[in-house]
């Protein structure tokens, strides 16, 4: 059985997925923060509860954008240490 997240912004991105930091912001206020991996790309985090929602490019197709959900430490431990594919 899945749970919905509770979050008072739907989880869809504003600017086609890519990490759109002004847009990202003007959905999810101060809950959102800009973090950076190992390879120094940017993804846009938000922090509900102990899970995250985090919007970042692509790993394969360039210029394409991919946001993933899912509780916080494995999601983000993903993003800045594992290798996209």
């Amino acid at each position: 059985m899945f749970r919905r997240l509770a979050s008072p912004a739907p989880s869809r991105s504003p600017c086609s997925a890519r990490p759109c930091r002004s847009a990202l912001e003007s959905v999810y206020g101060r809950r959102g923060h800009l973090i950076h991996n190992a390879a120094g790309e940017p993804a846009y985090v938000v922090h509900v509860g102990a899970r995250v929602e985090l919007f970042t490019g692509h790993p394969i197709r360039e210029g394409a954008g991919y946001f993933q959900v899912g509780p916080a430490n494995f999601i983000l431990r993903n993003f800045r240490h594992a290798p996209p594919c």
